[in-house]
């Protein structure tokens, strides 16, 4: 190949060939991206980020699903706990509505079989009662007087006003001890089979056997 020497003494230039496109050292190669490998996308560490960020949605979804049973078996559990308080302070004041009615027939019957019954009756409940409230304080639940007046019934005390004006007090005080008791008992058992917890179910039925014992 013929090489031509410039004028100036500069180094030899060699010839174009046709169709031949001459690239100077200074200026980059215009193909040079496809061969550059340190601006190839990143696949891996793309592919590494999305395995994180599903993990980290599945992480969430399955915290959230978590949150949502909790919350709602909280709800269903206050409603329970509350329902059951309800149950067991009323039988609390069934209780003292029993107990006050012993009371009253202790100093107005005159039949010693009557003054017996109501005597154990009120001894009964009143060990009874004191062991439910004794349950339910420890629960944090007052259980003060107007709590237990909440079944309290005039109309007994009025029926055995009339009674004892026409000579059937003690007949009147029996009936109505047992209708009480017979209630109660049934009350009882409802309570047992809703309570929610070993020590209450224990009281209830130590109760319910006591009470069965009275109506014999």
């Amino acid at each position: 190949m013929l090489k031509l020497m410039d004028p100036n003494n500069q180094p030899p230039v060699t010839p174009q060939q046709p169709g031949q496109v001459q690239q100077s050292p200074a200026t980059p190669n215009p193909y040079g991206f496809i061969l550059d490998t340190q601006h190839q996308p990143k696949a891996r560490m793309a592919v590494k980020t999305n395995s994180m960020m599903s993990r980290l949605l599945l992480v969430f979804g399955i915290g959230f699903g978590l949150l949502i049973v909790i919350v709602i078996g909280s709800k269903l559990l206050s409603g329970r706990s509350s329902g059951n308080v309800s149950l067991l302070t009323g039988i609390a004041a069934e209780q003292q509505e029993i107990i006050r009615v012993s009371t009253l027939g202790i100093a107005s019957a005159t039949d010693p079989t009557t003054i017996a019954f109501a005597q154990t009756t009120r001894l009964s409940l009143t060990s009874q009662q004191s062991k439910l409230t004794k349950y339910l304080t420890s629960k944090n639940v007052k259980v003060t007087p107007a709590v237990l007046a909440t079944k309290l019934n005039k109309n007994t005390d009025t029926a055995l006003k009339s009674a004892s004006d026409g000579g059937r007090y003690d007949v009147t005080l029996m009936s109505t001890l047992k209708d009480s008791l017979k209630v109660y008992a049934t009350d009882l058992k409802s309570g047992y089979t809703s309570a929610t917890s070993t020590e209450s179910k224990k009281i209830l039925s130590q109760s319910y056997d006591s009470t069965q014992a009275l109506l014999k």
